[in-house]
């Protein structure tokens, strides 16, 4: 049901990514390298990327710019946080690596 209605599946997903990357930005805060900026800029292209789905045909380029934009930062969130933290946090870096 919830697929014949694009916007509130981009919303779901949207959301839920945007929950992610802020309780890694929250719970990393007091970490030797939090990566704040790298988390802001997930959060940012990931919500500029449901507006510009939700613009409809005239943004379809926009929204595969930021599309593509967002395995830029996946990559180097990925490879810091499996260099620079072992254990689940680790584990996540290299998530990161494999599912772009």
């Amino acid at each position: 049901m919830i697929s014949n209605i694009p916007a509130l599946t981009g919303l779901i997903n949207t959301a839920g990514m945007v929950v992610i990357y802020y309780a890694f930005l929250r719970g990393m805060k007091e970490l030797i390298h939090p990566l704040s900026a790298l988390w802001w800029i997930a959060i940012g292209i990931n919500l500029l990327g449901f507006v510009f789905f939700c613009l409809g045909e005239a943004a379809h380029g926009l929204s595969a710019a930021s599309a593509t934009l967002l395995p830029l930062i996946y990559l180097p969130l990925g490879i810091l946080l499996l260099v620079w933290y072992r254990g689940r946090l680790g584990d996540v870096g290299m998530w990161m690596i494999i599912r772009i």
